[in-house]
């Protein structure tokens, strides 16, 4: 329960990094719902939380996230928040090639 209380708190711009996150390139929330239902190893638990942080960003008036693509998300973030999302998908292409040296 304490969990759900400091999700409830989170501010928009916060949820639609988490959303951001969830999604694959070129993917929209809609989609990825239908990928993550087919998919076995997605927890119910991870399928409500993108449901439930979606249905929060229309409320507060982003009409359109169930449609748009990570990129359009990426694009509607504030600079700081883009800022860290770079910053974290560097750090992870750079742990692959360090993983598998052959890949780079």
């Amino acid at each position: 329960e304490e969990d759900e209380m400091e999700e409830d708190d989170l501010p928009p711009e916060e949820i639609l990094y988490f959303l951001h996150s969830q999604l694959k390139e070129k993917e929209s929330v809609a989609t990825a719902l239908r990928r993550m239902k087919a998919d076995k190893d997605i927890s119910s638990d991870q399928f409500d939380a993108v449901t439930t942080s979606a249905d929060k960003l229309l409320a507060a008036g982003y009409h359109s996230v169930f449609a748009d693509r990570k990129e359009a998300m990426y694009a509607k973030m504030k600079p700081e928040t883009r800022a860290r999302v770079a910053a974290e998908e560097a750090a992870a292409t750079a742990q692959q090639t360090t993983a598998n040296p052959a890949a780079a």
